[in-house]
């Protein structure tokens, strides 16, 4: 999940393209993906809602979010775009919830990865008491920032990536134990004099086993449980089929349909025919609301 154009805060230029990178890397190491971008509350929540059923017995989740956030008594938030001036965790989501209904999944392997600022957030005095959580030894936070310090971004022209997934993207694909490839994350980060004194990734995990984001996908006792999830998972991402518009003018174009993103649908025109007597003719979407 990226938020990037929050509507009372300051925005964000990172989290879209950092999304986008993530995505790709992880459909290298064949992960099922689910890309979202700019958020509310709501909708975060039927994010997670749905991410969660994609888990089960065994199988690896990794929750990464790029956006604002704050950490509060150990607890961490991520900011919706629709978030007041002067949130407190009732308008956010709590990460340490999450990681308990990601437990009740029986997952393999929990990975968060938090690519957001961890200052304390002094409008809020709420202490959630979250639930007890089972000792799984199988989860790992990646965070962005240490306690109460900023994450940044890096700008350049008109592309812009988060310091996180910078350092990130070029150990994410190595065989190694999910742990040790954050290490070298840090190392890679404490070597920049960029983030020198400002930025330093925090890593936190109980994992006692060489688990490893490179793991070869074992089949599961359940076939059928896991066609269900992988079936599910495809009708999230189908797309429609191209469309083709014929005019009283004699031209005739084609529509086409593609996504970058879980939730960002992209529509493109292309002439396919024109009458002789057009010397140009050029397609362009004004109202797509109801395509037949």
């Amino acid at each position: 999940m990226g938020n990037m154009n929050y509507q009372h805060h300051r925005q964000l230029r990172a989290p879209m393209a950092d999304v986008h990178e993530l995505t790709n890397l992880l459909r290298q190491l064949d992960f099922k993906v689910v890309s979202l971008l700019d958020l509310d509350r709501h909708e975060m929540q039927s994010a997670v809602t749905e991410f969660l059923l994609l888990l089960d017995r065994g199988v690896y989740g990794l929750l990464y979010f790029a956006g604002h956030g704050y950490e509060n008594y150990g607890n961490s938030f991520m900011v919706p775009i629709d978030a007041p001036a002067s949130y407190t965790s009732e308008h956010c989501l709590w990460v340490q919830d999450v990681l308990q209904r990601m437990q009740e999944r029986k997952t393999g392997l929990n990975v968060f990865l938090l690519d957001m600022c961890r200052k304390r957030n002094f409008n809020d005095d709420i202490i959630p008491q979250p639930g007890p959580l089972k000792v799984t030894a199988n989860i790992v936070f990646g965070y962005a920032t240490c306690v109460d310090a900023e994450a940044y971004e890096v700008n350049k022209g008109s592309l812009s990536n988060g310091i996180f997934i910078s350092f990130l993207r070029q150990r994410l694909l190595e065989d190694e134990k999910v742990t040790v490839m954050l290490d070298r994350v840090a190392e890679d980060m404490g070597q920049c004099e960029i983030t020198r004194g400002r930025q330093a990734l925090e890593l936190r995990s109980n994992l006692s086993e060489r688990r490893a984001l490179t793991d070869r996908i074992q089949g599961s006792d359940c076939p059928e449980a896991t066609s269900a999830r992988n079936l599910q998972w495809a009708i999230a991402h189908v797309l429609p089929e191209r469309k083709y518009l014929q005019f009283d003018c004699g031209v005739r174009v084609q529509l086409g349909f593609a996504a970058e993103f879980s939730n960002i649908m992209i529509i493109y025109t292309r002439v396919l025919e024109k009458p002789a007597n057009v010397l140009t003719c050029s397609a362009q979407l004004t109202d797509f609301s109801e395509v037949s």
